[in-house]
């Protein structure tokens, strides 16, 4: 478990430097492709399995109805993704630019 932050810092580089090489995008501070950005570290209140669920559950509450507003531009959906923005727990949604997409793409 010591080597757990290490492990995670590596991860992150191998993933930024990926990114960089395959589309040119700066993850580590360019932000401007994404229409979602959700902050998960502070959900994993125990290094259990309950605690992994629990974070799932709450990713997903917000995930679901963005990709659905997304894809369908069905209103009921930009309405659930509003609420789950709404009643996640602070710091969780970063960005949130799915509406201005789903709108963008509705006025072509």
């Amino acid at each position: 478990m010591e080597d757990y932050p290490a492990h995670l810092a590596a991860k992150d580089a191998a993933t930024m430097g990926l990114y960089k090489d395959l589309y040119n995008i700066d993850i580590g501070t360019d932000l401007t492709p994404f229409d979602l950005i959700l902050n998960i570290s502070s959900l994993i209140n125990s290094p259990s399995l309950d605690g992994a669920l629990s974070s799932i559950s709450l990713v997903q509450s917000v995930i679901r109805p963005a990709a659905a507003w997304y894809l369908t531009g069905r209103p009921a959906f930009r309405e659930q993704l509003e609420d789950a923005v709404r009643n996640a727990p602070d710091g969780m949604v970063v960005l949130d630019n799915v509406n201005s997409r789903v709108e963008a793409r509705q006025s072509m």
